[in-house]
């Protein structure tokens, strides 16, 4: 909620349009939208979007090839995100 109050802030100061991403798992975080919405008020200068590293990984995935979307990918694919219950490591992405 801070991020909106200041954001919406700065760009009235500035005369520019806001827009707030909240990046997220895309197992996680399902009703961020709903929930997130009922405490703002959006208009055609203040925009709210659910972006997912999922997505974003699919957007690099169509990248013609290169070292950097090889480095990118391999990024993605093997990050963890610590340890469940069962000291099992945990993926951070649904990749």
């Amino acid at each position: 909620m801070r991020f909106w109050l200041l954001g919406s802030w700065i760009a009235k100061q500035l005369n520019i349009d806001f827009e707030l991403y909240s990046l997220v798992k895309k197992s996680s975080e399902k009703n961020i939208e709903k929930e997130f919405g009922k405490h703002i008020i959006e208009s055609s200068e203040r925009k709210f979007f659910l972006l997912t590293w999922e997505e974003i990984y699919g957007f690099v995935e169509n990248l013609e090839d290169s070292e950097y979307k090889q480095k990118l990918i391999a990024y993605f694919k093997n990050k963890t995100s610590g340890y469940n219950g069962k000291g099992i490591i945990k993926k951070a992405f649904d990749v």
